[in-house]
C-alpha cells in the first residue's frame, strides 16, 4: 500500500511542476471550484489522481484523500478548473513510478455558477 501511495506521489509531483510557474495571475484564465469523491466497489478510492483536461488551457489535477474526496488545484494556491468543456480523468499507479492506469473518465462542462462537483463510482 505505500509503495502505491509513493508511486501515485511521484506521479502527482510531476503533474504539479508542469502547472507551476507557466501563468501569471494576470494571465490566468476563469476558474472555477470542482470537487468529487471517488469510489471503487462502493468503499473510498484513496489516492487516486483526478485531472480535468479543459478544451483549451492547462490541466487541474487533485489526489483523493482518506475518503475518496478530491478538490481540484489549477496552480500552486489556486483551487479550481478551467471554466468550460473538458474530460476529467481518475486514474491509479501503474506497475512503476512512471506509470498510471486511467480507471474512469467522463466528459464534463465546468460551470462558474456550480455546483461542479462530480464523482466516481468504479466497479473494478
Amino acid at each position: 500500500m505505500n509503495l502505491t501511495k509513493n508511486l501515485v506521489l511521484v506521479s502527482f509531483c510531476g503533474f504539479a511542476l508542469t502547472l507551476s510557474g507557466c501563468y501569471s495571475r494576470s494571465d490566468q484564465p476563469p476558474i472555477a471550484p470542482v470537487t468529487g469523491n471517488v469510489r471503487l466497489a462502493g468503499q473510498p478510492l484513496v489516492g487516486a489522481m483526478v485531472q480535468f483536461h479543459p478544451a483549451h488551457g492547462r490541466p487541474s489535477g487533485a489526489i483523493t484523500d482518506a475518503e475518496g474526496s478530491y478538490d481540484l488545484t489549477y496552480k500552486p494556491k489556486v483551487k479550481g478548473a478551467v471554466i468550460g468543456n473538458g474530460k476529467i480523468v481518475v486514474s491509479v499507479a501503474g506497475p512503476d513510478a512512471f506509470t498510471s492506469i486511467e480507471k474512469d473518465s467522463r466528459e464534463v462542462t465546468i460551470s462558474s455558477g456550480g455546483p461542479n462537483v462530480f464523482d466516481f463510482e468504479i466497479d473494478k
